[in-house]
């Protein structure tokens, strides 16, 4: 016993040090590689760094509210309490970290396991990609932050209703007795009924308003939300399967439902400050609200010409028109609809592609007689458009495609069509494993040019506009960090290899006990293999919105940021599985022997 103590506290020792160490390292790397500002990206990085600023709340144009307003929370949250960009992207991965190999540990008290999870997640990779993990962009900020809000998921989960007694096996061959119910927990690990509430509740309250945050990014992140309803159903399915005092078990399901309460309100307070400052109780108007509205019916109107490039071709919009009194009572804003912006210099001549509709309609709206006086009256505008465009629909003037749609603000889609994307959405789900060649290394700076939206957003990152791109460290120079950055990524690409067959051997083994008729620790399998199949389900919606765009690289953007942390995790589950059947294997064997034993006497 001695000596199994004295070893356990020298691999603890030497994984504290190699955590310091490895720690030290992704420091130095994020304040080597920076965070990069295209100031000149008027639609996306400038649009988002302009919603951090004061004045936001008193410009209502066309770019106001043309996205969510996630990011700036984040961008005021880091320069409100003094960091600046470089920093605050380390420690958000490093929360990541954190709560990841806490989760691990909580669950499986396992210290390499959880260490290893530590350094897997904070040398990802997706940290170090130019646009992923490095440009002043609201997707640099989604891949730590799915990761920093699976851990937390992992953590509620486990509290008061354990996922898995890590012991299995191992408390068969040292004979001690392993608590199975909650409050035998609690007592084990020291922890008051009251103190573990708090824990529980306070954990809550992060899972809710990070996920809160995952919404409010990106227009798209209702994606996330089916997840986030499984999981909040499955903690509850779990709190009246598990064995709890009836008081306990009706406190721990009353507040089980504080993070949907707190996603629910954080994202109502974004929409009612909208609502205050520009007339909208919506996230953005550009993709919710009477202007989607209006695209959405476009895309629904059968034309012969649309096709997976062309949504809006300009059939359906003459179409439109003439079934909308209102529209074709403003010929500027049809004049601007047609020749201006995306369409210029004739849309006849030049059909908008893909989703630019949704842009050009705010074009068109600023150029028009009505003009964008505000949010509020351009969607009380348009919600005339619509009703004349229902009543047409309704009474047959205007025709409905037949065709299959995944949602309404995406093209319909012929079953031929659908089965186009099958490869591209296998190549996008493969990058989670191997990146290549899409991964683009660092090769952005920050610009030193003095004009009015570049020298404001790098004093909003707290970055020094004399030097923007300093080098801390003559030992680790940009360079070197780039080539650590390339073989990182090389590495990772033979570990996802390992993993995913860590994977399969888990399955393996899951399924070869189930047909001997032994347990088998099915809960994190199954957990990973849901991961999995939903990130493959986004990768095809991905897919299905970039097709027209016809670069693979924004297609690995889109889909491979977001669905990265979900596959890394399921991978890490698997694993977990693996370790587990195989405690469970050694203890069987140790049980064995001692009946062996027993029965030689």
């Amino acid at each position: 016993m001695p000596v199994t103590k004295s070893w356990t506290t020298l691999t603890h020792i030497l994984l504290t040090i190699i955590i310091a160490l490895a720690t030290a390292a992704r420091l130095l790397m994020s304040l080597t590689l920076h965070m990069w500002y295209p100031s000149s990206q008027v639609a996306d990085d400038r649009l988002l760094m302009n919603q951090s600023f004061s004045t936001h709340f008193i410009d209502d144009n066309s770019d106001t509210l043309a996205k969510n307003q996630g990011y700036s929370f984040w961008v005021n949250f880091f320069s409100g309490i003094g960091l600046n960009a470089d920093i605050a992207q380390f420690c958000i991965w490093m929360a990541a970290s954190i709560v990841m190999g806490m989760a691990v540990w909580k669950i499986f008290h396992n210290a390499i396991f959880a260490s290893f999870t530590y350094g897997y997640i904070l040398w990802n990779p997706l940290a170090f990609e130019n646009w992923l993990g490095l440009r002043m962009y609201r997707n640099s900020l989604y891949p730590p932050l799915i990761f920093f809000v699976m851990g937390l998921i992992l953590l509620w989960l486990n509290a008061f209703t354990p996922l898995a007694d890590s012991r299995d096996g191992r408390r068969k061959e040292v004979e001690t007795e392993v608590p199975h119910h909650a409050d035998e927990v609690m007592v084990a690990s020291g922890l008051s009924t009251r103190l573990h509430i708090v824990l529980y509740a306070v954990t809550g309250i992060v899972m809710g308003l990070g996920m809160a945050e995952l919404l409010l990014l990106k227009e798209d992140s209702l994606w996330l939300v089916p997840l986030y309803v499984f999981v909040l159903f499955y903690k509850l399915f779990l709190v009246m399967r598990h064995e709890l005092e009836m008081g306990l078990r009706i406190m721990v399901i009353m507040v089980s439902l504080l993070p949907s309460i707190v996603t629910f309100g954080a994202v109502s307070i974004n929409k009612a400050v909208n609502q205050r400052y520009f007339g909208v109780y919506l996230l953005n108007t550009r993709t919710e609200g009477e202007l989607a509205g209006f695209t959405n019916r476009i895309y629904a109107i059968d034309s012969p010409d649309q096709n997976t490039t062309t949504w809006a071709p300009p059939s359906s919009l003459k179409a439109a028109i003439a079934n909308s009194p209102t529209l074709r009572s403003d010929p500027k804003l049809i004049d601007a609809l047609w020749h201006g912006g995306f369409a210029a210099p004739n849309m006849d001549l030049k059909p908008i592609r893909g989703d630019f509709l949704t842009w050009q309609i705010r074009i068109a709206v600023t150029h028009s007689s009505h003009g964008w006086k505000n949010e509020a009256s351009v969607q009380r505008l348009f919600a005339r458009v619509n009703a004349e465009l229902d009543r047409a629909f309704a009474t047959g003037k205007l025709k409905k495609t037949q065709k299959i749609s995944l949602s309404p603000s995406l093209v319909p889609r012929s079953k031929h069509q659908i089965l186009e994307l099958v490869r591209p959405t296998a190549q996008a789900f493969r990058w989670n494993f191997d990146p290549r060649p899409e991964y683009t290394l660092s090769k952005n700076l920050n610009s030193t040019a003095e004009s009015t939206a570049n020298v404001l957003g790098l004093r909003k990152m707290g970055v020094n506009i004399a030097d923007p791109n300093p080098e801390y460290c003559s030992f680790l120079t940009r360079d070197r960090a780039i080539r650590l950055a390339s073989k990182v990524n090389h590495l990772y690409v033979w570990m996802h290899t390992v993993l995913l067959l860590l994977f399969a051997l888990a399955l393996v083994s899951s399924l070869c006990r189930l047909v001997l008729r032994k347990r088998a620790h099915w809960r994190f399998l199954s957990l990973g293999v849901l991961l999995m199949l939903y990130a493959l389900a986004y990768c095809f919606s991905v897919t299905w919105f970039t097709q027209y765009i016809d670069n693979d690289y924004v297609t690995y953007f889109y889909a491979t940021g977001s669905t990265g942390p979900l596959v890394d995790v399921a991978l890490l589950l698997g694993v977990a599985t693996l370790l587990l059947n195989w405690r469970l294997g050694r203890g069987e064997s140790a049980e064995r022997q001692r009946s062996g034993q027993h029965c030689n006497r």
